[in-house]
């Protein structure tokens, strides 16, 4: 876009042409007329406009035409050679006027920029804040800023058209926004200014993502996003570690909400900034200290907010936190449609603090489900076991008492052999030493009859008496053994007992020696002849020396 001007031989008029209009309102303040047919402007011919005009034209990138197509542009030097010459000199009030028509000229159009919001004032007449940027430069270490005016009545317009809440989201320190400004030159002070005319909503919002983004792809190359997921949660979190904003109603909802399930457990409260710069360092001091307490559970909680306050939790620091926990995390941000990284990589997320609050008290409730169910499954493995050993008793009290019937039967069998064997013995014995006798009594007799009567008178009696101890010994230790075995047989066989009518009492399986193990409607059980019983304990009756009280 080119600016072209030049003026009638007797300079009574300079005439402007070219693409003017966007630089028509600068032209208009010097004075000038449009002509619609020619599509010039003109305007009366002296100095102070003629150098006002050349200027304008330099500065569009034009220049004095004199002939309709040749275009003469001045060197600085000449010109600077001319104003010294003729020594001309600027009031600070042309020299303003001079640079708000440049501004004016540069841009007559309103910008789009970008930049961060820095020192916001609110104010009942708009929005004030330096629109600064970071300098790459080394040498440069403060930012570039300038002055940026956000006016109450722009900002009203603006919210007919999008919700409100989402310019007050965007409208904080250190936010990033992409704004439609027009530049202005405030005189007075001599500074440059730019007035907000509208807010790139989504500009922020991808920049946040980008940078949230970022990071979370960071943290997923470390494995740092999965750390906390992975940990244990013990089945019964009775120390629960609060960290919220002291005195806000997403502690007192949560606290509210975790008595009001019944939560049996502790809950250890750490204050901290839920909002701001600070929010990060403090939020991440919360988790250490509640590590350090041996806490089962920490919640980070906060009751809702924008989505320009996920920012504060899209921190590195609070990421790494997060991950390096022992503790399992439970994130209740307050947010429906957005997630922050602090609820990404957390052990678990839940959208308002009262669901947090109902998410740990269903854990208790899950765990005493499940332990009714294993009280159900043993009560029953035990009521199997009892029927199974009550089966096996009896199968083992038949089994006994066929087996002790056999084992006399076979005793009482092998005793009558070995009485027969004595017998024959005996009896062998006793006829070989009759035979003996018989000899010696012929032999004897032969020598002295009355000597060898004598003899076998006297060889007869101690034979007989050593047989009768030996038989009566042998005898009586066969009778001793065979009342021990019939004993023993008879002590273990409970028939005999029942039979009369005897029998014991049980509970749970053990005997019943004395009313001191028993309570009134306690449910016994006992054996008889042909089957068991069970028993209700309606009354006791202790007895003293005899004697029934």
């Amino acid at each position: 876009m080119s600016l072209f001007f030049n003026y009638n031989q007797d300079k009574t008029m300079i005439i402007i042409k070219g693409k003017t209009y966007p630089y028509r309102n600068p032209i208009k303040s010097l004075g000038a007329r449009f002509c619609c047919e020619s599509k010039v402007w003109q305007l009366p011919y002296n100095e102070d406009l003629f150098i006002k005009v050349s200027n304008l034209c330099k500065s569009a990138g034009g220049g004095l035409l004199l002939d309709g197509s040749q275009v003469i542009k001045a060197p600085e030097e000449s010109q600077n050679n001319d104003l010294q010459e003729e020594k001309v000199t600027f009031t600070i009030h042309e020299v303003m006027q001079k640079a708000e028509q440049i501004i004016k000229l540069k841009f007559s159009r309103p910008i789009w920029v970008t930049g961060e919001i820095q020192n916001l004032q609110r104010k009942r007449s708009g929005f004030f804040f330096d629109f600064a940027q970071a300098n790459t430069e080394a040498e440069h270490k403060d930012p570039t800023s300038i002055k940026a005016t956000f006016w109450d009545s722009t900002f009203k317009k603006l919210s007919l058209l999008h919700n409100e809440d989402h310019f007050k989201d965007l409208l904080n320190d250190d936010i990033q926004i992409r704004c439609l400004c027009q530049v202005n030159l405030f005189k007075n002070r001599g500074q440059v200014t730019l007035n907000i005319i509208n807010i790139d909503i989504e500009f922020t919002k991808g920049t946040l993502a980008l940078a949230r983004e970022k990071l979370l792809k960071k943290l997923r190359s470390i494995g740092a996003d999965v750390k906390n997921k992975s940990r244990h949660l013990v089945p019964l979190p009775l120390r629960i570690g609060l960290i919220s904003a002291n005195g806000s109603r997403a502690k007192s909802d949560f606290i509210h909400q975790l008595w009001t399930g019944g939560y049996p457990g502790t809950v250890i409260f750490f204050p901290s900034a839920m909002q701001g710069e600070k929010s990060p360092r403090e939020i991440s001091a919360g988790i250490k200290t509640l590590m350090a307490k041996q806490c089962d559970l920490i919640v980070i909680t906060r009751g809702g907010g924008s989505s320009v306050d996920l920012r504060w939790f899209d921190s590195e620091e609070l990421a790494m936190a997060i991950a390096n926990s022992n503790v399992p995390i439970l994130a209740a941000i307050g947010h429906h449609d957005d997630f922050c990284i602090a609820e990404e990589i957390c052990y678990n997320r839940q959208k308002t603090p009262t669901a947090a609050a109902d998410f740990v008290n269903q854990i208790f409730q899950n765990t005493v489900e499940l332990l009714n169910q294993y009280s159900f499954f043993i009560e029953k493995t035990i009521d199997q076991k009892i029927l199974s050993l009550t089966k096996k008793e009896s199968f083992l009290k038949e089994k006994m008492s066929s087996f002790l019937a056999l084992r006399l039967s076979v005793e009482s069998e092998k005793l009558q052999i070995f009485i027969n064997k004595i017998d024959k013995i005996v009896t062998h014995k006793i006829f070989s030493f009759r035979n003996l006798l018989n000899e010696y009594t012929q032999k004897l007799n032969l020598r002295s009859s009355h000597l060898l009567n004598q003899h076998q008178q006297h060889l007869e009696h101690n034979l007989k008496n050593k047989l009768s101890r030996k038989i009566s010994e042998v005898l009586q230790n066969r009778i001793q053994y065979l009342d021990l075995v019939h004993n023993k047989i008879l002590a273990n066989d409970p028939k005999p007992w029942l039979e009369k009518g005897w029998t014991s009492l049980q509970r749970h399986g053990q005997r019943i020696y004395s009313v001191k193990q028993l309570e009134p409607d306690q449910i016994l059980k006992t054996t008889l002849l042909d089957g068991s019983v069970e028993l209700k304990v309606l009354s006791i009756q202790k007895s003293c020396k005899g004697k029934s009280l």
